[in-house]
């Protein structure tokens, strides 16, 4: 666990890389969070489901969109808890659509990780 920022991404804990190695930009990240939340009868609210985090990039290259793309699936990532600190965690990533590039740029890609676990 570390508070500085520390995204990584690999197709095992072992082999993690930092975005920055992969040639990818830093995100803005959404903390890992629960799927949903309820209320239980003392009236607070509950995480439920798998934890979830969101990578956001404003603009990526197609060779930047591909670079993710090979991690589409189960992969590993280091990423931003609500607590301020960076955790592993082994992920399903899913990526959005394909969609049409702007001056070769793909703009407002969002990647997304479910079923988050922690690895020690």
């Amino acid at each position: 666990m570390t508070s500085i920022p520390a995204y990584r991404i690999g197709a095992a804990e072992a082999s993690m890389a930092s975005l920055e190695s992969l040639g990818l930009p830093l995100p803005k990240a959404e903390a890992v969070d629960y799927a949903t939340y309820i209320e239980n009868g003392a009236g607070e609210l509950v995480g439920q489901g798998w934890l979830r985090a969101t990578w956001r990039f404003a603009a990526l290259t197609l060779a930047q969109v591909a670079t993710l793309e090979a991690f589409d699936g189960d992969c590993y990532i280091q990423t931003l808890t609500a607590l301020g600190t960076y955790v592993d965690y082994s992920a399903m990533l899913v990526l959005p659509p394909r969609r049409a590039p702007k001056n070769q740029m793909i703009l407002d890609y969002v990647a997304e990780f479910r079923k988050l676990v922690v690895v020690t």
